[in-house]
């Protein structure tokens, strides 16, 4: 029997090449693309991550703890959206005069001009994030072009649990539907954390951390619970209290009961049809 009450259409992002100011560029960008694709970010687990196991031994006190493969908040992100791999090698130091020298990789130096660009300091003055001598701000132009349904938007952050703390990947929000093409290319802002050291990124490096999101306004409060939330919370936090815990085997699986699994597939192949 055919379903009439057909399931919505899954929205799609799409990650294209195409960028360029001629042919040339265009050609190179879209080898440096086909080379390094984008990527599930569930496909591209940190190796730390695959090794570690679910519980360690306190040595202290011979107590079995739970590792943060146990943490959903670090299980969801981690798997959530899409990885954009570092699509050639990198080198940069920053001076101590706060001027940046760079080493670009053979494939790279074909281009005209540098693919990337410097933003001064000046340019967001008072920001916290200078106050250590971090210097200007890096913006790498990346092989690829975004779009996506106008009802939603994108977080762009660093992969958290992937990388070292030699450099950082500043956050932003963006709108890839406006059809703007500010709009729809992807660049990666980084802050070089230590002067006078050089600091590698290798081709293939997980570079930055892509998640979607349906936008949604929402009212706010910010008060003091009402009895009926009192006692909500108060159950919360007390059951598990009730229960006599002889080891971790007998904690809750936290990956099973903290999280929702629905709607966290970010790679879906093939929608089922609709039919009973």
């Amino acid at each position: 029997m055919l379903n009439f009450f057909k399931k919505q259409d899954l929205p799609t992002i799409k990650f294209l090449l195409g960028r360029g100011v001629d042919q040339e560029s265009t050609n190179l960008w879209n080898t440096l693309g086909n080379m390094y694709p984008v990527i599930p970010a569930s496909t591209n687990l940190p190796e730390w991550w695959s090794k570690l196991g679910k519980s360690y031994l306190n040595e202290q006190d011979f107590t079995e703890y739970p590792t943060a493969k146990r943490c959903p908040g670090m299980y969801d992100l981690m798997r959530a959206g899409y990885i954009i791999p570092a699509w050639s090698d990198f080198e940069f130091v920053l001076g101590s005069g706060m001027d940046i020298k760079y080493k670009m990789s053979p494939i790279l130096e074909k281009f005209k001009d540098p693919p990337f660009h410097i933003h001064r300091p000046e340019q967001t003055s008072g920001c916290p994030m200078h106050s250590n001598d971090t210097g200007p701000i890096l913006k790498l132009m990346s092989p690829w072009y975004i779009d996506m349904p106008k009802d939603y938007s994108i977080f762009l952050i660093e992969p958290t649990y992937a990388q070292a703390n030699d450099y950082s990947i500043l956050p932003g929000i963006m709108d890839p539907a406006i059809e703007r093409a500010p709009n729809k290319e992807i660049n990666v802002f980084i802050r070089l954390n230590k002067p006078d050291k050089v600091i590698k990124i290798n081709a293939g490096d997980p570079l930055i951390h892509i998640i979607p999101f349906k936008r949604q306004s929402f009212k706010f409060e910010c008060r003091l619970p009402n009895n009926e939330e009192k006692s909500f919370f108060n159950v919360l936090q007390n059951k598990p209290f009730s229960k006599i815990l002889r080891g971790i085997q007998d904690m809750p699986a936290k990956l099973a009961e903290n999280r929702f699994k629905d709607n966290k597939n970010y790679n879906v192949q093939k929608q089922r049809r609709n039919e009973t």
